[in-house]
């Protein structure tokens, strides 16, 4: 019986993952800035429809989180906020997009970088088109970032498109990257 017990807190111990938010704040020492629960797409209903956040299931949790982005923002000379996860299809392009809109419409001037180089999503959502992107201008030395950038994708949202997949280990040594 000793014995079990002893194995039962040894392995806990070993048990490295994150089941909570607090423990991810608590190990991280960064605050969450909010919580969203999985949301399974309908039969008629895609993630890429969900760029209007005022339609959104989850309008008061994206509110929050806008909020919280937008006072960080005031505060402090954060000026770049990074959205990512370890896997695909989590919502990071549904979140990005309705947390833009929701800080342009506080009159924040958003600048979205769709630096997903496997699955860009961004120029779907927004439903932009052009022939270049942020993989021909980390590619390209030619291409100059003012060229490519999409203004107003919705007001006060500019969008930095990402239009084809690419090979990231190519990009990640070019001129353009390191500058």
């Amino acid at each position: 019986l000793i014995v079990g017990v002893v194995f039962a807190f040894v392995f806990d111990s070993l048990d490295t993952r994150v089941f909570a938010v607090e423990q991810l704040g608590h190990l991280t020492k960064i605050p969450a800035l909010g919580v969203f629960p999985k949301i399974r797409e309908g039969k008629n209903q895609s993630r890429s429809d969900f760029p209007n956040i005022e339609k959104a299931t989850l309008y008061k949790d994206y509110w929050m989180v806008c909020t919280r982005i937008q006072a960080i923002l005031q505060n402090r000379s954060v000026r770049t906020v990074l959205i990512t996860s370890t896997n695909p299809m989590e919502g990071k392009s549904t979140f990005v997009s309705s947390i833009a809109i929701g800080l342009a419409r506080n009159n924040c001037k958003v600048l979205i970088v769709d630096a997903d180089l496997l699955r860009p999503r961004q120029q779907k959502i927004y439903q932009v088109s052009g022939e270049q992107g942020l993989s021909d201008f980390l590619e390209n030395e030619d291409v100059r970032l003012e060229d490519i950038i999409q203004k107003n994708v919705q007001p006060n949202v500019d969008l930095l498109p990402n239009l084809t997949q690419s090979d990231a280990k190519g990009m990640f040594n070019s001129p353009q990257f390191t500058a």
